[in-house]
């Protein structure tokens, strides 16, 4: 995964990951509404996620940039995704008082487990890793 890909995948992915947690957290109101509302509930979820999303992949990026994930392996990569992940939902949580924290935290670990991947196979070619 090239870095730009990694980075929309880091800014773009997590809100409709999360709504569809929420909506699967939340499945019999939904069924009840006719799950014709989960595009507002998306929408929303940019509304609020995006600056979260945006920060998020900033500090992975760093992490990755500077081969943090080398020192830390893949489980501190994913560990620090989840974290960042559980921030966010805080973000949006104290933003929206939709309680999130839960699957900003699910959301970072699914992400982190994708990303950890790409980012040990796509790092290695970025200029400030070979004055490490």
């Amino acid at each position: 995964m090239s870095p730009r890909d990694r980075i929309l995948v880091e800014i773009l992915v997590p809100a409709p990951l999360g709504t569809a947690l929420l909506i699967l957290w939340n499945l019999p109101q939904f069924i009840r509404m006719g799950l014709v509302s989960w595009p507002v509930y998306l929408l929303f979820a940019y509304v609020f996620a995006i600056v979260p999303s945006c920060l998020y992949a900033l500090l992975l990026e760093l992490s990755v940039r500077r081969s943090w994930w080398r020192r830390v392996g893949p489980l501190g990569f994913i560990g620090f995704s989840t974290a960042l992940g559980t921030a966010a939902g805080v973000v949006i949580w104290q933003a929206s008082e939709a309680r999130v924290v839960g699957i900003g935290a699910i959301v970072g670990l699914l992400l982190g487990t994708l990303l950890s991947g790409a980012a040990k196979i796509r790092s290695i070619q970025l200029p400030s890793d070979s004055a490490v």
